[in-house]
C-alpha cells in the first residue's frame, strides 16, 4: 500500500526505494514485494538477511508523513497473528472439553449426539481421537470414539488401530476391526495404494508376532480379503505374492495352533493365493499330519473347482513327495497323505494360469461383535 501510494499518487511516503533489476521491463512489482516484506513483523528482518546473503541488499527509507500508515499496517498485521495463535488455543481447547464429554457422558442419547458432532468435527481433531481410541485408560472411551472414526473418514485409523491391536483387550479387538472392516468396505475404491500396503503390512506385523487367537486371525484374514478386492490389477499380483507368503509362512510357526493353521489353509485357497500351492507342498514335512491332510485336501477341491495353477511346477514338487510318501504308508495319515498327493497329480492340468478373482462375500454374522 505505502509503495502504491507513493508511485501513482501525489502523496510521497518513500524517501528511497528498493533497486530491482530483472529481464522484466518493468519490475516494479519485485520492489513492491520487497516493500511489502519488509514490514512485516519477523520476515522483514528475514527478507532483509537474505537478501545480504545473496549479495542484493536494499535499504527502504520513509518519510515522516508515512509513519500513520505503517503504524496502522504493524498494528493490523501483529492483530491478526496473535487472533490466529488464540483461535488455534480455543480449538485445542473445545477439542480436549470434547473428549472429556464423550468420556463421561452418562446418557445414551448424548453420546450419539456427540458422537454424530465428532463425526463432523475438524481435522486437526481426529489425530487426537485416534490417540483416545489407541491409550486412553478407560476401554469405554475406546470403543465409544471407534465409530466416530470410522463415520469421519479417518483413512489412517485403520493401520494405525492395527499396529497397536496387541495392546488392546480382545472385545476392543474385535470391536476396532469390525469398524475398521466396515470403514475400507466404504471407502475401498478411495484408498491409496501406499496407504492399503500400509494397512496389510499391520495385518502381516500382527499375525506374524502377536495374534493366535482364532477369532481376531479370522477378522484380520477378512480385512485382508477386502484389501485385496479393492487392489487395482497393477498392485494386486505384489499384495497376493506377500499374502502368499505371509499364509505360508505362519503355518510353518509350531505355536499357531491347528485352528489357525487351518483357517489360514481355507483363506488361501478360497482367495486362490498365487503361489501358496507351491509353498504349502514345499514345506508340507514341517507340518502336523491333520494340516497335511487338511491342506491338501483343500488344495484338491480347489483343483476340482476349475482353479488354474502352474501344473508344471506343482508336478514336479509331488513327484519328490510322492516317492517318500509310498515308502511310509505304515501309519495311516501316511496312507491318506499318500492318497491325496496322488488325487493331485490326477487333477493337475499341463499348466494354466490364476484365473480372475471372484468377488468377496458379504462378511457372515458371526463377524459382528456383540454390544
Amino acid at each position: 500500500m505505502l509503495y502504491r501510494l507513493d508511485r501513482f499518487t501525489p502523496l510521497r511516503l518513500l524517501a528511497q526505494r528498493p533497486e530491482a533489476s530483472c529481464s522484466l521491463v518493468d519490475c516494479s512489482y519485485a520492489a513492491y514485494l520487497v516493500v511489502c516484506l519488509d514490514q512485516l513483523p519477523v520476515l522483514g528482518g528475514l527478507t532483509r538477511e537474505l537478501a545480504d546473503a545473496l549479495g542484493r541488499p536494499y535499504e527502504v527509507r520513509f518519510l515522516p508523513a508515512a509513519w500513520p500508515l505503517r503504524v496502522a499496517f504493524f498494528i493490523a498485521t501483529w492483530t491478526w497473528i496473535l487472533g490466529a495463535f488464540r483461535l488455534i488455543i480455543q480449538q485445542r481447547g473445545h477439542a480436549d472439553d470434547f473428549i472429556e464429554a464423550l468420556v463421561h457422558a452418562q446418557d445414551g442419547e448424548r453420546v450419539r449426539y456427540l458422537q454424530m458432532r465428532g463425526a463432523r468435527a475438524p481435522g486437526f481433531m481426529k489425530p487426537e481421537m485416534v490417540s483416545v481410541v489407541i491409550a486412553h485408560r478407560s476401554e469405554l472411551a475406546r470403543r465409544r470414539f471407534v465409530p466416530i472414526l470410522q463415520h469421519g473418514r479417518m483413512f489412517t485409523f485403520p493401520q494405525t488401530f492395527i499396529s497397536h491391536l496387541h495392546e488392546q483387550s480382545a472385545r476392543m479387538k474385535a470391536w476396532g476391526l469390525f469398524h475398521s472392516r466396515r470403514f475400507i468396505e466404504a471407502e475401498n475404491a478411495a484408498l491409496e495404494p501406499a496407504l492399503r500396503d500400509a494397512i496389510l503390512g499391520s495385518i502381516a506385523f500382527q499375525l506374524r508376532r502377536f495374534e493366535s487367537d482364532p477369532a481376531i486371525v479370522k477378522r484380520l484374514l477378512r480385512l485382508v480379503a477386502v484389501l485385496l478386492d479393492g487392489a487395482d490389477s497393477r498392485q494386486l499380483g505384489r499384495l497376493v505374492g506377500q499374502v502368499s507368503s505371509l499364509c505360508a509362512a505362519r503355518l510353518r510357526r509350531d505355536e499357531s495352533g491347528a485352528a489357525v493353521q487351518l483357517m489360514l489353509i481355507d483363506f488361501a485357497v478360497r482367495e486362490r493365493l498365487k503361489g501358496f500351492a507351491q509353498s504349502f507342498l514345499y514345506h508340507l514335512h514341517e507340518h502336523a499330519p491333520d494340516v497335511q491332510i487338511a491342506g491338501l485336501r483343500a488344495l484338491n477341491a480347489m483343483l476340482r473347482g476349475g482353479a488354474a495353477v502352474d501344473g508344471a511346477v506343482i508336478r514336479k514338487m509331488l513327484e519328490r513327495r510322492i516317492a517318500p510318501m509310498s515308502r511310509a504308508c505304515g501309519e495311516s495319515y501316511n496312507g491318506v497323505v499318500y492318497a491325496e498327493l496322488l488325487t493331485m497329480r490326477r487333477l493337475l492340468p499341463a499348466n494354466g494360469a490364476t484365473p480372475p478373482r471372484r468377488p468377496v462375500a458379504a462378511a457372515p454374522a458371526d463377524l459382528q461383535p456383540a454390544g
